[in-house]
């Protein structure tokens, strides 16, 4: 039913570099009536590592894959650039409402450039620029904001590290006194816990906003709250002035 829809559809978004898997298969039978933007083309510029092949046993450990890494939306300057890529793409679609694009696209713009000055403001002056994060996702964030990442999983959030790789993370939290591990809503907290109990360290949320529950949306909670949170918890664990 999906694929359907999207043969009748006018425009497909994408955020593309690798998020959506499946969109090579279904893109090579789209009708050329169908406009399609992948909103990450020309900023997705940062590789990850791909820990989905890895064995938890170190004699078999296998090589990772660097892979691209699709995480553009968590910097809010980026972000500013994919909604411009995305209103144009519904400008072509949809030349008669250009003008209601433009307009709407603006107050979008606006707010987004609200939120980068947050962040520049927010993070500008912390006694730590060292973050663990529980999988590879704040890449553009951290290099946005002169930030440092170190990840537990890869790209792919439910892939697990090797004991020598947790090992090497507990030995890099302890060198620089983080006293925070990041976790994530949607995925389970096990490694970050076991990963701040061995250094001693506690854990904060940080939301790559890959998914709000159907709750979280009834409650008001949408991109803008999350990053709010997101500087919050970062300027905690950072110690931030």
């Amino acid at each position: 039913d999906q694929i359907i829809a999207i043969h009748n559809s006018q425009l497909l978004v994408l955020n593309g570099s690798g998020l959506e898997p499946w969109s090579n298969d279904v893109l090579a039978d789209v009708p050329s009536s169908v406009n399609v933007v992948s909103a990450s083309d020309g900023l997705a510029t940062l590789e990850g590592e791909d820990h989905e092949h890895a064995h938890e046993e170190d004699e078999h450990h296998e090589e990772e894959e660097a892979v691209t890494d699709p995480h553009v939306w968590l910097s809010p300057k980026l972000a500013k650039i994919q909604v411009q890529k995305i209103t144009d793409a519904f400008i072509k679609a949809d030349p008669i409402h250009a003008d209601a694009y433009t307009t709407h696209s603006q107050t979008l713009q606006d707010r987004l450039a609200e939120l980068d000055a947050e962040y520049e403001v927010g993070l500008a002056q912390c006694t730590s620029r060292v973050i663990i994060t529980a999988h590879t996702a704040f890449a553009y964030l951290a290099s946005t904001y002169g930030l440092e990442q170190l990840s537990i999983a890869g790209l792919t959030p439910d892939a697990e590290p090797s004991l020598s790789e947790l090992g090497e993370i507990a030995d890099f939290a302890l060198q620089n006194n983080v006293q925070y591990i990041f976790f994530e809503s949607l995925v389970s907290p096990k490694l970050s816990e076991t990963i701040a109990r061995e250094v001693g360290a506690q854990t904060l949320v940080l939301n790559p906003l890959e998914g709000l529950t159907d709750e979280q949306i009834a409650d008001g909670q949408d991109y803008f709250t999350v990053m709010r949170e997101n500087l919050t918890n970062l300027r905690t664990a950072l110690q931030c002035q």
